[in-house]
């Protein structure tokens, strides 16, 4: 009874796996495909042939209907865009290499396009200034008094000229943004291009940093020199130094000692970037 069963199940299923079969070849053979091909003419099919394929195409029902559209997609086009990416990148890239020879290039050309920019941004920034404190002198004058209408019109001449400037002046810091960021994109791509440049930068700035340690070294010397002289003349007069005198001695020999600390490290740091750099 039981192997009966099974056997019932067993013939029911396959019954509808036959049917769902038969439902989907039916769906596929009610398909109709209409396209155009490479010279305009409308076809109509169960499928594209293979020269057309790729090519921009509906699918209808058996009344006619359409209940798919399937975009055109033409992989040699994909790849002249590509190309065309590529080309444009490596212009830019070129004009970058020529124009630049070093981040702090780089730099310099960012800080002199901005300088106009700075300049009109204080200069605007100054009037608003000039534009509120005489609105505001107006308006202190004439307090809890009628204004005479030149008066009247003077004071809406103010806030128009108020609105006004604080427009130019978003402009202003609109361009200085620009600016900053193109320029930041500009260092950015040269240190892809160019990444050794990278580690010369960075060489650069310690030497920087360097040489203002060894600065504040030599500063400090000269205030432990200064004081151990003036320790020395109240030593001979008999006198003891004075606490400020002696603090001094102190704090320049720590200062000293700290200094030629950075110094050393410095100096290691910058050996390691140059072999850094050769290699």
């Amino acid at each position: 009874m039981v192997r009966l069963a099974s056997s019932l199940y067993l013939f029911v299923s396959c019954l509808f796996l036959l049917a769902g079969f038969s439902l989907h070849v039916h769906a596929e053979a009610s398909k109709i495909v209409k396209w155009k091909d490479a010279n305009g003419v409308t076809h109509y099919g169960d499928k594209l042939p293979a020269q057309d394929a790729g090519r921009g195409n509906s699918v209808l029902n058996k009344q006619g209907t359409v209940v798919k559209t399937n975009e055109s997609f033409n992989p040699n086009a994909n790849t002249q865009e590509i190309e065309k990416v590529s080309a444009e990148q490596l212009r830019q890239d070129s004009a970058l290499l020529a124009s630049y020879s070093s981040v702090e290039e780089i730099e310099l050309a960012q800080n002199r396009n901005l300088k106009s920019d700075q300049l009109a941004l204080q200069a605007l920034q100054q009037r608003q200034e000039d534009l509120k404190k005489n609105l505001r002198n107006l308006n202190t004058k004439f307090s809890g008094k009628k204004m005479p209408p030149h008066i009247v019109e003077e004071v809406k001449g103010y806030q128009l000229q108020i609105l006004k400037n604080i427009s130019e002046i978003k402009t202003v810091e609109s361009s200085i943004s620009q600016t900053t960021a193109r320029f930041a994109n500009y260092k950015q791509r040269y240190l892809e291009l160019r990444p050794r440049d990278q580690n010369l930068t960075y060489i650069k700035a310690k030497k920087k940093t360097l040489t203002e340690l060894q600065a504040w070294k030599a500063d400090a010397n000269t205030r432990l020199n200064f004081n151990l002289d003036k320790a020395l003349s109240y030593k001979r007069a008999g006198i003891e130094a004075p606490p400020h005198v002696r603090d001094g001695i102190e704090q320049a020999n720590r200062e000293v000692a700290r200094a030629d600390e950075e110094i050393a490290e410095m100096q290691e740091s910058i050996k390691k970037s140059q072999q850094s750099f050769i290699k």
